[in-house]
């Protein structure tokens, strides 16, 4: 499986575009969706699974609310999937537990 992306700027939608295809070159696009990631692509998320904890933030400059999802073994292909829902103020960042 090849991936070739040229001339990508920056923004969250493309950002968005290249995780996805990440995951889909790995053969693994089905999991996506249980591996921490937020429903708006504003919103960043990054998984300190020997923590256990997430690190969840608004990029904007304007309120939104997301749905997260994720495990709570982290980044591990095991167990339910969380779903967190989040009402973020502009720039806003939380914490969340993992478990």
């Amino acid at each position: 499986m090849a991936l070739y992306i040229a001339g990508l700027p920056y923004s969250a939608d493309n950002a968005r575009l290249l995780h996805r295809a990440i995951y889909w070159a790995a053969g693994r696009e089905e999991g996506f969706d249980g591996h921490w990631n937020s429903s708006n692509p504003a919103v960043e998320v990054a998984v300190f699974p020997e923590a256990g904890k997430a690190f969840v933030m608004n990029t904007t400059t304007e309120p939104v609310t997301t749905t997260v999802r994720g495990r709570a073994a982290g980044l591990v292909s095991e167990g339910e999937v969380r779903e967190l829902q989040f009402d973020l103020a502009p720039a806003q960042s939380q914490w969340v537990d993992l478990a």
